[in-house]
C-alpha cells in the first residue's frame, strides 16, 4: 500500500461518506444539490477529522465540477486572483476554502462580488465557530452548516471498511473486535486520528494479528479535540467557573481534571503565578470572571422587573445589574436602539432594488480603516460607508453624482460632506445618489 492508510480511505463520492445524514441523507442539501445541480456556497464547520475538506471534495466530485483549493493560512492574494481569473475563463469554479477562518478582510471582501453572483461557488473549512471568526460580508451569502464528530459506530464502520477494501489492507490483516471498539472509542469521533491508529497496529502487530494489546501500545492516550483559541476551551473553562459558583466539588474537580489531561499549562500556571505574587483567591476569581464568556451568558433580560423578567425564580447565573437600562422593552421603545436599527437594514433590504440585484463595486480596497462599496442598478446609486474602529477615519470619495439622502446612520448627524468624509468611531452610514 502506497501513502498513509487515512490519504487511501479519503472518500471520493458522497455516497461513501460516513455518517453525516443531515447533510448527505435522503434530504440532506448536498444530496439536493447534486439531484438539481445546483449547488450553492457553504461554510462546514466542525472538530478536526470530522470530515468537512473530504465533504467539500466529494460534492465537487458528484457535481462533476472543476475544482480548487485554497488555503487561508498560507495562501496570499494572488494565488486567489489566478482562481478568479480561471473562473471568468470556465464561466464558474468551485474553490474549497480550508481554514477560512484565518482568511483576512481585504482577501474576504475581494471574494464577495464573485460569491454572489454565483461565479465562484465555495465551500469554507473551518474548525472555528463561523458566527464569531468570518466576515459577516461572507457569512451572509453561504449556508452554514455543521459537520458533527462521527459516532463510534461510524468510526467502527470506516475501520471495517480499512481492513477489508483494497484501497485499505485488503483482508490482510486478522483484527479483533475489541481492538476496533478501544480505537473508536478513544478517536472523539476523528476518523483520520483513528486510521492513523490502525496503521500503527499493523506494523507493531505479530503475524498479521491486531490484537488489544497492539491497539493499548498504538494508542497511548485519546485524542483530545481541545485548542485554547476555540470553543472548547472556553466551555471548559467557563464550567470550571460555575462549578465554583455553585459550591459544587465534584463538578470543579471534573473540569480542573479536565484542564490538566489536556496539557493548558497557561491555564493550571495562572492561578498559581497570581497567588506567588501576592494576588488574592478572590481577585483571581474575578480576573477569570472578566474574561470568561459567563458575562454573555446571563439571564435574557426582558425587561426592568425583578431578574430581568427571566424567571419568577433563582436563575443559575446573576443578571446584569444594568438589566433596569438595558433590556428588550427598552430596545423596543427607543426609535435609536440596536434592534429598531436592525428592521430598518431589513426593510432596505427587502425594499430596495439596487441593494437586491444592483452590481457590486468596492471602493477603498487597500485601507485597512475603512469598508466601502457602492451598488447601482438603472441610474440609483447606493453608497455605504463604514468605519469598524474606535477611532476616527477619513474617507476620500470620488465620484460626480448628485447627493440626495442619508438612507441610514447610526449616528443622528452623519455629514453630507461625502467627498472628504470624516467618519467617528464605529460610524456606518448608507446615501442615496441619483
Amino acid at each position: 500500500m502506497s501513502g498513509t492508510l487515512a490519504y487511501n480511505m479519503r472518500p471520493q463520492s458522497l455516497l461513501d461518506i460516513l455518517g453525516q445524514k443531515h447533510i448527505i441523507g435522503e434530504n440532506g442539501l448536498f444530496t439536493k444539490f447534486v439531484e438539481k445541480n445546483h449547488p450553492m456556497s457553504v461554510i462546514l464547520y466542525g472538530p478536526p477529522g470530522c470530515g468537512k475538506t473530504t465533504l467539500a471534495m466529494a460534492l465537487a466530485h458528484d457535481l462533476n465540477m472543476p475544482c480548487r483549493t485554497f488555503n487561508a493560512s498560507t495562501g496570499n492574494k494572488k494565488e486567489m486572483d489566478l482562481i478568479i481569473e480561471e473562473a471568468k475563463l470556465s464561466n464558474g469554479l468551485f474553490v474549497i476554502i480550508d481554514e477560512i477562518h484565518r482568511m483576512n478582510k481585504m482577501k474576504q471582501d475581494n471574494l464577495l462580488p464573485y460569491v454572489e453572483s454565483g461565479l465562484l461557488i465555495i465551500v469554507g473549512c473551518t474548525t472555528a465557530n463561523p458566527y464569531h471568526s468570518i466576515n459577516p460580508a461572507i457569512r451572509s451569502r453561504c449556508q452554514i452548516i455543521e459537520v458533527k464528530p462521527l459516532t463510534q459506530e461510524d468510526i467502527i464502520q470506516g475501520l471495517h471498511h480499512a481492513l477489508d477494501s483494497e484501497k485499505g489492507y485488503h483482508h490482510q490483516y486478522q483484527c479483533d473486535e475489541e481492538v476496533l471498539q478501544h480505537i473508536a472509542r478513544l478517536s472523539s469521533g476523528d476518523i483520520r486520528f483513528a486510521y492513523n491508529c490502525l496503521e500503527v497496529c499493523t506494523i507493531i502487530s505479530h503475524d498479521n494479528h491486531i490484537t488489544i494489546e497492539d491497539a493499548k501500545n498504538a494508542l497511548t492516550q485519546a485524542n483530545g479535540q481541545f485548542d485554547k483559541d476555540e470553543d472548547q476551551y472556553y466551555d471548559t473553562l467557563s464550567g470550571l467557573q460555575k462549578s465554583i459558583r455553585g459550591s459544587d466539588p465534584n463538578g470543579a474537580m471534573y473540569y480542573f481534571a479536565k484542564l490538566i489531561e489536556y496539557n493548558d499549562i497557561e491555564s493550571l500556571n495562572m492561578y498559581k503565578d497570581r497567588l506567588s505574587k501576592g494576588y488574592s483567591h478572590n481577585e483571581i476569581m474575578e480576573s477569570i470572571y472578566a474574561k470568561g464568556r459567563d458575562n454573555a451568558r446571563t439571564p435574557m433580560q426582558w425587561d426592568d422587573s425583578e431578574n430581568a423578567g427571566f424567571t419568577t425564580g433563582t436563575p443559575w447565573l446573576a443578571v446584569n445589574k444594568n438589566y433596569d437600562k438595558i433590556n428588550a422593552k427598552q430596545c423596543l421603545q427607543d426609535e435609536n436602539s440596536i434592534f429598531n436599527h436592525y428592521k430598518k437594514l431589513i426593510d432596505i433590504r427587502k425594499n430596495n432594488d439596487t441593494i437586491i440585484y444592483g452590481d457590486y463595486k468596492l471602493l477603498c480596497e487597500d485601507d485597512e480603516n475603512i469598508f466601502a462599496y457602492v451598488r447601482e442598478l438603472n441610474g440609483d446609486k447606493i453608497l455605504v460607508v463604514c468605519n469598524f474602529y474606535d477611532k476616527d477615519v477619513e474617507f476620500k470619495f470620488e465620484g460626480d453624482f448628485n447627493y440626495s439622502k442619508v438612507l441610514l446612520s447610526n449616528y443622528n448627524d452623519s455629514s453630507k460632506m461625502i467627498e472628504k468624509l470624516k467618519l467617528r468611531p464605529y460610524e456606518a452610514v448608507m446615501y442615496r445618489f441619483n
